[in-house]
């Protein structure tokens, strides 16, 4: 089996496609330079149509910093926050159920990984019991939960703040799932370990890089997995290469190239505090579809949707301030589109806090009539709303 690790410095080669390679022949997304030469993005290069759910606000679907983690069929859409896990009516926008609970008792979670939608395999949804469990709560109702466990993480720190920690998850199928075990203690030996139901490690993948640890300084970064055509999609935080994870291989897929703008892993505690951190390229989302990686990063309190095109290897970063960096909504003439999630049946998604569609038709009344009947109707959306939920059918 062949894995590689790309490290600084990187070497480029060119293909004749106009492609950028590095020295291991792993596509490269120029994300620096696509920085410092913004262009617009047309979201009708990119999804064929557009519909627009909003969703149901009420006393028991009101969330704080929420994001939709799969889109089911035709009709519903999977929502979450860090407590909550929501059923909405993809048709209506209306609140159906949360699936499980937070709570100390039996059938509690206690937190509720991001990156974790519908296992397809076993039509649940897992949040975890601490670091022992992942509780999976059925779509259909008097279902028992499916638990699975954790593999167990020795601790050779001596700190249990600095020890491993499972940080993230992902699934492979019903029987296998991933584990990213976060490198508290800067010289953490596991990386990627791919479990059964019962705990048991059927395959890892070590971990071969390292950062001086501040003992007094904690902190648990971004980690990105997304299921993607049998395989996963791999980007942990300060390491610039995106993996494919699957039962056989952990294979480099992509590197991102931020430059001058990125934080070494090995300065990944250097750098602290709020106004330091703006000068550096954060990512906030990578999605990967068959055309297209889909990425929004964090810089100078903006947030800039970009884009790299596999075929091609062009990488692009959205211009429009107006649009919030966003791309172009070509299509109907409405709100920018600033991708969050990609669904297996591809479908792309964005979440439009109600401000934003309150702020639009506030500053564009002339152009109000032109718009469809369905997005006129969103004009009585009030600043406290839940969600508008974007959802655009990808073009192969």
């Amino acid at each position: 089996m062949k894995k590689f690790y790309i490290l600084f410095p990187l070497l480029y080669l060119f293909s004749c496609q106009n492609e950028v390679l590095d020295k291991n022949g792993i596509p490269v997304i120029e994300v620096a330079q696509a920085l410092e030469n913004k262009s617009k993005i047309n979201l009708s290069t990119l999804v064929s149509s557009l519909e627009y759910v909003r969703l149901e606000t009420n006393a028991n679907s009101l969330y704080r910093l929420p994001y939709v983690r799969d889109l089911i069929g035709d009709s519903l859409i999977l929502f979450k926050t860090n407590k909550r896990i929501s059923l909405f009516d993809r048709g209506t926008g209306g609140y159906i159920k949360d699936l499980g609970h937070v709570g100390d008792d039996p059938e509690g979670y206690k937190s509720n990984p991001r990156n974790l939608g519908i296992n397809p395999f076993t039509n649940r949804v897992y949040a975890s019991r601490n670091q022992e469990k992942l509780m999976g709560y059925s779509l259909k109702e008097n279902d028992e939960i499916d638990f699975v466990k954790l593999p167990t993480i020795v601790n050779e720190t001596g700190n249990n703040f600095t020890g491993g920690f499972i940080t993230a998850f992902a699934y492979l199928d019903s029987t296998h799932f991933i584990a990213f075990v976060a490198n508290m203690s800067g010289n953490e030996k596991n990386r990627i370990l791919i479990h059964d139901r019962l705990g048991k490690v059927q395959k890892s993948y070590p971990n071969h890089l390292t950062f001086e640890k501040d003992p007094g300084f904690i902190q648990v970064s971004m980690t990105h997995f997304q299921e993607f055509n049998g395989r996963v999609l791999f980007k942990e935080a300060y390491n610039d290469t995106l993996f494919h994870i699957s039962l056989e291989a952990m294979e480099s897929a992509f590197v991102m190239n931020f430059d001058k703008y990125g934080i070494p892993y090995q300065d990944q505690e250097a750098i602290r505090g709020r106004e330091a951190l703006q000068e550096f390229l954060r990512l906030s989302h990578v999605m990967e579809s068959d055309s297209f990686l889909f990425f929004e990063i964090e810089f100078k309190n903006n947030s800039y949707s970009g884009l790299f095109e596999k075929t091609t290897g062009e990488t692009r970063i959205s211009d429009s301030k107006a649009l919030d960096y966003g791309y172009v909504n070509d299509i109907d003439g409405f709100v920018s589109f600033k991708p969050n999630f990609i669904s297996r049946n591809g479908e792309i998604v964005s979440m439009v806090p109600a401000e934003r569609i309150v702020d639009w038709f506030a500053s564009h009344p002339d152009d109000i009539a032109s718009l469809p009947a369905n997005i006129q109707a969103l004009q009585d959306v009030q600043p406290e709303d839940n969600f508008v939920v974007m959802i655009g059918k990808l073009i192969n």
